[in-house]
């Protein structure tokens, strides 16, 4: 079983969780990568959506949802409902968990 976390209002709850996530999958762009996704990348595997617009949620969730399907994610933590929902509707086998 895969779990993956959101990075940003997600990753420390996430950790918290049983089972915790093995994996962070973000919506972020290259231009946001700062020293709290160093941190999270010096303990598991980051992806980062890389290229985009800040606050694209639907570029986002898309992201989040190839990852998951490339990564074969069963659970994934998430805080945005819109990217949830996105993760949910083209990944009907991963079980998203809103925090």
């Amino acid at each position: 079983m895969t779990v993956a976390t959101d990075l940003d209002g997600t990753y420390g709850w996430a950790m918290l969780q049983d089972p915790p996530p093995t994996v962070c999958i973000s919506g972020r762009t290259w231009a946001e990568y700062d020293n709290v996704a160093r941190t999270v990348a010096a303990t598991m595997p980051l992806y980062i959506r890389g290229e985009g617009v800040y606050g694209d949620q639907e570029h986002a969730g898309q992201f989040k949802a190839a990852m998951c399907d490339a990564l074969n994610v069963t659970r994934f933590y998430e805080d945005d409902p819109v990217q949830a929902d996105i993760i949910r509707r083209l990944n009907m086998d991963v079980e998203v968990v809103v925090r």
